[in-house]
């Protein structure tokens, strides 16, 4: 599968090796418009693309997933709680604000077989290639 190189992804690397040597994980890192990236593993098996992407806190309707012209976009939104009273922050570590990934497909999906998924803060995107697309044992044994 062929991914657009992004910079944001030098970034994820950095903080790999932040977190191997301070021993936790550190926080996700923004792009340059502070937007969230949050984490994704990206799988393929041999009738499917399989997406699990990490947005814990979230309900399903602060998301949004669209495939469009081969590309899979996710996007949502961390909305700041309402409180009456007022407080000072001497720390804030959770992520607020907008945040999109975009994953670049090959065109071999069945787009009518598209799943969704989401539990647990864990959105779960099933992406079942087309027929022509799977491999199939041309020489029998």
């Amino acid at each position: 599968m062929l991914v657009r190189w992004n910079p944001a992804h030098e970034a994820t690397d950095f903080e790999r090796a932040m977190d191997h040597f301070l021993g936790h994980p550190t926080l996700n890192l923004f792009d340059g418009e502070g937007t969230a990236w949050p984490r994704a593993d990206v799988s393929e098996t041999e009738d499917a693309y399989q997406f699990e992407i990490d947005v814990p806190g979230l309900d399903k309707n602060d998301l949004k997933v669209e495939l469009k012209e081969n590309v899979l976009a996710v996007t949502g939104e961390y909305k700041e709680e309402k409180e009456n009273e007022k407080r000072a922050y001497l720390s804030r570590e959770r992520l607020l604000g907008r945040f999109a990934r975009s994953f670049v497909v090959p065109g071999d999906i069945d787009d009518k077989k598209l799943k969704a998924e989401f539990k647990s803060g864990i959105l779960r995107i099933v992406l079942p290639k087309s027929e022509r697309a799977r491999s199939r044992e041309i020489l029998k044994k």
